[in-house]
């Protein structure tokens, strides 16, 4: 049994499925929103189980994988952005992954643990590799924690004889993506709905016309994570988990125009893009035999389609 925190997510969600269609049977973690896709409903009640917890209460957690005979877990639960102070982002982030990490020891089985593209943000042009030095200063939240939460991770998992694994996860879009934040999510939603585009400032502004992202669809994503988690040895620690490609602003609005052509998408932001923002994936590729399925066309089809249907 797997234990998938924070499974009543985005990227939970799809990850569930893609384990089930392994024969695993799972639980899922809810904190409060509860959801049951299409494409996994079925499942609900049958090889997945789903749970409210809060993955500070070591208590409750401890509890649930002794209920469920858990012997694995993947750690994606996270504080929403700007959801707590600063003082109780830290307690949430820091205590969550150290109950998850002794849950591990006691239970014997690996833990999964989600990190982010965030970590390179003060890098220079990519591609990234995973054994490239980062900045001790952090320009955000996510990549505070994620760079503490692999260094704390990496240095406890030795006492504590777990088998950790780190995954820097690309930026993610595709069915379920509620907050709009990136670029994709909204290109889409315009497209299939044909409503007018909003860009944020940042993306308007020339230098965003020239740099590129790693943008990966979640069925890609939710592949490399169950591939990850699922291999019985892997060769290192830390893996990047990413379409392995830069993808620039212009790229993703062209990819909707050619899905939508009448849903009347703006040109904005034309040109190359002159500094690469992406991440290499040949170590999770070499690996486990990831391989991305999506490039930003068929992955923005395939989302624009999913959103004529459903309201996310």
């Amino acid at each position: 049994m797997i234990l998938i925190t924070g499974g009543m997510g985005f990227i939970g969600l799809h990850t569930a499925r893609r384990l089930v269609d392994r024969g695993e049977r799972l639980v899922l973690t809810q904190f409060r929103r509860r959801r049951e896709p299409a494409f996994l409903s079925e499942e609900f009640g049958r090889s997945v189980a789903v749970e409210q917890l809060d993955v500070v209460d070591k208590e409750a957690l401890e509890a649930l994988v002794r209920r469920h005979r858990v012997d694995s877990i993947i750690h994606l639960a996270v504080p929403g952005l700007g959801a707590l102070d600063a003082a109780a982002e830290y307690r949430t982030n820091t205590e969550a992954l150290l109950n998850v990490l002794e849950v591990a020891r006691d239970i014997g089985g690996r833990v999964t643990i989600a990190s982010s593209v965030a970590v390179y943000s003060g890098c220079d042009d990519g591609p990234f590799v995973e054994d490239r030095p980062l900045p001790v200063t952090s320009a955000s939240s996510t990549e505070a924690y994620k760079k503490a939460e692999e260094i704390l991770g990496l240095h406890l998992s030795g006492p504590l004889d777990i088998d950790s694994r780190y995954l820097r996860i690309a930026q993610i879009y595709g069915p379920l993506y509620h907050s709009m934040r990136n670029l994709p999510s909204r290109v889409a939603h315009a497209a299939a709905r044909g409503a007018a585009l909003e860009l944020h400032d940042a993306e308007r502004a020339s230098s965003a016309a020239h740099r590129s992202a790693d943008l990966c669809y979640v069925t890609d994503c939710a592949e490399g994570i169950a591939l990850a988690h699922t291999s019985d040895r892997l060769n290192h620690r830390v893996y990047n988990l990413g379409a392995g490609q830069g993808v620039a602003p212009a790229d993703v609005i062209d990819a909707a125009r050619a899905a939508a052509p009448d849903a009347g998408l703006p040109h904005e932001g034309a040109g190359t893009a002159d500094h690469q923002q992406y991440m290499s994936i040949d170590r999770l590729r070499e690996d486990t035999g990831y391989s991305p399925a999506f490039d930003i066309g068929r992955g923005m089809a395939a989302y624009i389609d999913w959103l004529r249907s459903n309201d996310l």
